[in-house]
């Protein structure tokens, strides 16, 4: 008897289990057939398909992809063929990954350039929707991409998504402490101390670092802030992007630093510059070449001035990138004949008494040919940055150069007479200083006084 009721009993209990399923809330999202073939019992409290898609998005990791010029149907096929290898929680081989439909309802299919870092799809599926200004949503088992439909509430319409690539030292410098790990091809730092920061602290200080810098991300706007370990991939108004990028050039030890240099040439009695600086409590004497600090001799440079006798002649500035030349001169440009020729005998022999013929060279200057010269002041130099100490190092020559006037040569010929103060060295000048040179000027018991200043910028 037991072998003609063991089918009866399996038949009771498939009624029975089919009768709590019409009981359940969630019935209309579990089958039977489901049931039998997997011979495993119905959870009646089974979530939708469409919450059970989108924690699936959130979980797999795509890992970096690099699509230049293509066909967002094409970038959406690679990103599900990623889901099915990158699957890891789904045990049925034929429901791993995410099947992703692209409806272009009439609009013309966009065309994606981006370079992602591995992330998860759903992170993916954000960035690139919106680098294209399309959408996407869950439905069902799908995930359905298309072109926007509705404006979110709150969210402004000129939102631009942009990357920022960090260099360790960047990290470092925003985070406060050590950089999550090596990047990919390089060996740890076999004498680091302490442990590495997690990524998502990480992202989190370094988020907090734009914040405290003016840039707030607000969710509700569509603000949007993502860092992957080597990357800031933002969502913002153009402003608050550009302002993140002076941020992030300010911190880059890899872009190149400009050079400001600025030099100031004075006139001064003898002895004056000595008697400012022993009212300001500097007892030792200024000697030619003396570093001083910069706030200091912008005192002294204020009280000189106030000096009878004293003139201000130059205050040129430059601005170069770092390890290159320049160059910055100002005065008048002076030609002046480089011989003479006698006129041919007069009448009966007697030589002619009008001046002699003058001759010109070369007045295109290729640096103080004979016959021009330049009146006034140039300075040549050559800046480099020193970034262990904040220094700079400088090869410079500043030159001045006064006309006199024109001085009698004989026979009615007169050239002209010029003075020129002309200095060439390299010095390294530390942050924050004024160096200050000494010499002699063109009238007795005067001097010239050059002070040089040099900052690097970003």
């Amino acid at each position: 008897m037991k072998w003609l009721l063991a089918p009866f009993a399996a038949g009771l209990a498939l009624i029975v289990n089919l009768h709590g399923l019409d009981d359940a809330p969630c019935r209309d999202q579990l089958s039977a057939t489901e049931t039998l073939n997997n011979d495993e019992p119905l959870d009646a409290c089974q979530a939708p398909p469409e919450a059970s898609l989108a924690k699936k998005i959130g979980q797999i990791q795509i890992p970096g992809v690099n699509f230049f010029d293509t066909p967002l149907s094409k970038v959406l096929s690679t990103l599900s063929a990623y889901s099915r290898l990158q699957d890891p929680t789904e045990p049925n081989p034929a429901a791993k990954g995410v099947t992703i439909i692209i409806m272009p309802q009439g609009a013309p299919e966009p065309k994606v350039t981006i370079q992602l870092n591995k992330m998860s799809l759903g992170r993916m599926l954000d960035f690139i929707t919106e680098m294209v200004n399309w959408e996407y949503e869950v439905r069902g088992n799908a995930v359905v991409v298309h072109p926007p439909q509705r404006k979110v509430e709150g969210k402004a319409g000129n939102l631009v998504t942009r990357f920022f690539e960090l260099s360790q030292g960047m990290i470092q410098r925003m985070t406060g402490g050590r950089p999550a790990g090596p990047r990919p091809g390089t060996a740890p730092d076999p004498f680091g101390g302490g442990k590495a920061a997690a990524p998502n602290d990480q992202a989190a200080r370094i988020k907090d670092y734009f914040l405290r810098a003016g840039v707030a991300f607000d969710e509700k706007k569509g603000h949007k802030f993502v860092f992957d370990g080597f990357q800031v991939i933002a969502t913002h108004d153009q402003a608050s992007l550009e302002k993140m990028t002076e941020i992030l050039l300010a911190l880059d030890e890899n872009i190149a630093r400009q050079i400001s240099v600025t030099c100031k040439f004075i006139e001064s009695p003898q002895g004056t510059l000595d008697a400012i600086f022993r009212k300001l409590g500097v007892a030792e004497g200024v000697v030619s070449g003396t570093q001083i600090e910069s706030d200091l001799a912008t005192k002294a440079l204020e009280a000189l001035l106030e000096e009878s006798g004293v003139e201000l002649r130059y205050s040129p500035r430059v601005v170069t990138m770092d390890g290159l030349a320049a160059s910055i001169s100002v005065g008048e440009e002076m030609i002046y004949p480089t011989d003479f020729q006698q006129r041919d005998g007069g009448a009966r022999g007697k030589p002619d008494q009008q001046a002699p013929v003058p001759r010109f060279g070369k007045v295109a200057p290729d640096d103080e040919d004979p016959g021009f010269r330049h009146v006034g002041v140039k300075v040549d130099l050559a800046p480099r940055h020193d970034p262990k100490y904040d220094r700079i190092q400088i090869e410079l020559i500043p030159k001045i150069t006064e006309f006199l006037g024109y001085e009698e040569f004989g026979a009615g010929i007169k050239v002209p007479k010029f003075w020129t103060w002309k200095l060439s060295t390299s010095v390294t000048l530390g942050r924050k200083k004024t160096m200050i040179f000494r010499g002699p000027a063109q009238e007795k018991n005067r001097e010239i006084l050059f002070l040089l200043e040099a900052r690097a910028m970003r």
